[in-house]
């Protein structure tokens, strides 16, 4: 079986890139195709245009698309993708392929229209939003997804024929005459895209995403020297105060707040350990115990931070099945998050974690207690994710369901 995924970047911790090296270990015909480097990836090719008319014709799909979004002043802060791209119809690996996956392709990558030519079974996953919708990855509880998109809330329009509503209406087109199917890895999502109107005419699968679990397993290390042995160590990710709303970030702050005021006794036994960023002045301005660990590039490092810590606080308020939280669990690192998107997918209730009601702090500092009262085993928490996300039974998954496309 020879397979061919398409992604706009990868790096050797990617979820693309786990799929791609775990099917080549199954001896699957596996390639990967990018737009960006390979990082020296077995097997992954970097595409570039045989033409420099194609090369022109993309630069000026991309100043289009710049300018386009220009229009809407007030847009969110967030990743917009219109669907302008290469024709990718002439690839050697995609023209010998049985089956194509489509994986994160935004950057001007793919033009979807091109896929046809091919007359391929197409798999896309769905990573985030942007497969369903009228151009957003991130749609932060926006429903116009449901009816075609149009008046876009993150683009700040009151029109019902925006941008949004054309290249929603592109996709239905597009999609309507591919042999395609998705992969959602978690129910939430494709819960999303059964209800959409690009999408739900179309088959769907949920198959979780992989993980390496050689490297993020349970350890007995203390490699964070500014980390303190008598604390309670509280671990949180890429709170950056200048980002989007849905991350969570004035929910830690809230959170915090909440602590320091009912709960000042517990508050004192805590350290507050923050990774991705190295902004934290405006948690140390309340008075806390607050090391900044930084952006972690290793993820053996990383695997380590979750094994010096003791709770993971997950604030997010929109997420698909987010991998901090899985690498957290396969530490054996309880996680405290609300109980949104496709984080119950992993998280158990009182199992290997405390779910939250959405934006209740009050319950996430339950939750926190809870952790705390309650020792779970660490391999328990760790076998939790290890039996559902390992790479044989995420490969099987995929295999099967390829064979499943090309016979039928």
């Amino acid at each position: 079986m020879k397979v061919a995924h398409l992604s706009t970047g990868i790096s050797n911790s990617s979820a693309v890139t786990r799929l791609h090296k775990s099917m080549l270990n199954k001896g699957i015909d596996s390639y990967l195709i990018t737009l960006r480097e390979t990082n020296n990836i077995d097997r992954a090719i970097k595409y570039t245009s045989y033409t420099k008319f194609m090369k022109l014709k993309r630069s000026l799909n991309i100043i289009l698309d710049k300018l386009i979004l220009k229009i809407y002043k007030d847009k969110e802060n967030l990743l917009y993708s219109l669907t302008s791209g290469y024709d990718i119809s002439k690839i050697k690996e995609l023209k010998d392929a049985d089956i194509i996956h489509l994986h994160w392709i935004s950057g001007s990558f793919i033009d979807l229209k091109s896929l046809k030519k091919l007359n391929k079974p197409i798999v896309y996953t769905c990573h985030d939003s942007l497969p369903f919708t009228g151009g957003c990855h991130v749609k932060y509880k926006c429903e116009n997804y449901k009816t075609g998109c149009g008046n876009c809330r993150m683009l700040n329009s009151n029109k019902l024929k925006d941008i949004s509503y054309y290249i929603n209406k592109r996709k239905e087109d597009i999609y309507r005459d591919l042999d395609l199917a998705f992969i959602c890895p978690s129910n939430w999502i494709n819960k999303q895209l059964k209800e959409s109107n690009v999408c739900n005419s179309k088959k769907s699968y949920v198959i979780g995403n992989t993980l390496d679990f050689d490297i993020f397993d349970i350890k007995s290390n203390n490699s964070f020297k500014e980390l303190e042995s008598n604390k309670i160590k509280v671990l949180f990710g890429a709170v950056d105060p200048k980002g989007v709303e849905y991350k969570g970030y004035s929910i830690i702050i809230e959170f915090i707040k909440k602590l320091k005021r009912d709960n000042k006794e517990l508050l004192d036994k805590m350290q507050f350990v923050v990774f991705g960023t190295s902004d934290i002045e405006e948690i140390k301005n309340l008075g806390v115990n607050c090391t900044a660990i930084g952006e972690i590039k290793s993820q053996e490092k990383l695997a380590n931070l979750y094994n010096d810590c003791d709770i993971l606080l997950y604030p997010s308020l929109e997420d698909n099945l987010p991998n901090v939280v899985m690498e957290s669990l396969a530490c054996g690192l309880p996680v405290v998050a609300f109980n949104i998107g496709g984080i119950s997918d992993l998280v158990k209730h009182k199992k290997n974690g405390y779910l939250a009601k959405e934006k209740d702090v009050k319950e996430l500092l339950q939750g926190v207690n809870w952790i705390i009262d309650n020792k779970i085993d660490k391999e328990k928490i760790r076998e939790s994710v290890f039996c559902d996300y390992n790479n044989d039974v995420i490969v099987e998954k995929h295999i099967n369901l390829y064979k499943g496309l090309i016979i039928k």
